[in-house]
């Protein structure tokens, strides 16, 4: 738990650097910037993943998606659908927010660069995960 605790602590201190340097935010837009930021984060972390692995594991405890009735299916995904439309009336409201804060063209760029962000990581991950194979090898 520690460990996986140390990586999230890591993954959050790039996603930091890597956003303000994508949008190249002054010392006040960051300071008014972060705490806007770091909240929807948070709104998106607890509707995104604890509501998604809530389901799945509703989905396991009945032996799995092949196991559950079409009804269970259609209720888990109305839920998921729920899911997505809460992400983006959290975007809409992150928008709102920074809207005066930084100019639109850097909000664009913070979309952008959330999944430039994404992909970088996946990238790191899998390059991790083939030097561990390797050397098992």
């Amino acid at each position: 738990m520690h460990g996986q605790r140390k990586d999230n602590d890591r993954i959050k201190a790039f996603k930091t650097a890597f956003i303000t340097n994508a949008l190249d935010l002054s010392s006040g837009e960051a300071q008014a910037f972060w705490p806007i930021y770091n909240e929807y984060n948070k709104t998106i972390h607890k509707v995104k993943n604890q509501k998604t692995r809530q389901l799945m594991q509703q989905a396991r405890a009945k032996g799995g998606i092949d196991n559950i009735s079409n009804n269970e299916a259609k209720i888990l995904l109305d839920e998921f659908i729920n899911i997505d439309v809460k992400v983006l009336e959290a975007k809409k409201i992150l928008n709102t927010k920074l809207t005066g804060v930084i100019p639109p063209k850097k909000i664009l760029k913070l979309f952008r660069a959330e999944q430039d962000f994404n992909k970088e990581l996946l990238k790191r991950f899998r390059q991790k995960r083939n030097e561990a194979r390797n050397k098992k090898n």
